[in-house]
């Protein structure tokens, strides 16, 4: 090709440069676009949380409402900042177990720490305690339950013996309920039961150390004159099945 027909290099270029700068409008056009979709999206999922947040708030408007009444205009509200938020707190637990107790449902509870804490144990099969049950009637606290070989058993404290004081408080300004309760705590700590040992109408105080405690979550027995065994399953927890498994071995 002669140097008149060659290509000037001005003339070269041009289409690069013009394909160069569709190429920037093209990415331009592009970022605009992405953006504009990241911008409407996350207006969209703003909107769509904000609702959320909105609609929950709307749902319990009137408990707030009630609350906050409660708690500014109830005349009988304590006046101690402590008490007041004790009061505040039994408001909410009460208020959450009531929703629970409205969908009649036994599988679905709200525990407090202290239960959730006596749930998780009696799931793990030992607990720190002397191994007896209280059952609190009419005002009156007896001991329901005494496990064997246990150190309430070893201090002579027996089923339908009278609980007059724990650790010297009198059971009556107790006011954690007492129904069902274990007595337990830390192991190798001490609790001082005042009991009346029935048919005695003598008091009698008695210091007793608590031990590890071992939940038999299984009870069984052979049924007289048959090959049929009864099984009794208290709860499902860690060692259920180890002990079913030696129940039926």
């Amino acid at each position: 090709m002669t140097d008149e027909h060659r290509p000037s290099p001005a003339s070269q270029s041009r289409p690069r440069e013009m394909s160069m700068a569709h190429f920037h409008v093209r990415m331009t056009g592009l970022f605009l676009l992405v953006l504009l979709v990241g911008v409407a999206g996350g207006l969209l999922v703003g909107r769509a949380t904000y609702g959320a947040e909105a609609n929950a708030d709307a749902s319990f408007g009137d408990l707030d409402a009630v609350t906050g009444v409660l708690t500014d205009n109830y005349y009988y509200r304590p006046t101690d900042q402590r008490e007041q938020e004790g009061f505040v707190d039994s408001l909410e637990q009460h208020a959450i177990s009531g929703m629970l107790t409205s969908l009649n449902d036994d599988y679905t509870r709200y525990l407090l720490p202290a239960d959730a804490q006596v749930a998780a144990e009696q799931l793990e099969g030992e607990y720190g305690g002397i191994g007896v049950t209280l059952r609190s009637v009419d005002g009156l606290v007896s001991v329901a339950r005494v496990g064997p070989d246990t150190p309430a058993s070893r201090a002579g404290i027996k089923a339908g013996d009278l609980v007059e004081r724990i650790d010297n408080r009198p059971v009556g300004s107790i006011t954690e309920n007492l129904d069902g309760i274990d007595l337990r705590g830390p192991v190798g700590s001490t609790v001082s039961l005042t009991v009346v040992h029935y048919p005695a109408s003598m008091s009698t105080q008695v210091a007793i150390e608590r031990e590890a405690i071992v939940v038999h979550p299984v009870a069984w027995e052979m049924i007289p004159d048959t090959d049929y065994l009864r099984i009794e399953i208290d709860i499902f927890g860690d060692r259920t099945t180890q002990e079913l498994d030696e129940a039926i071995a």
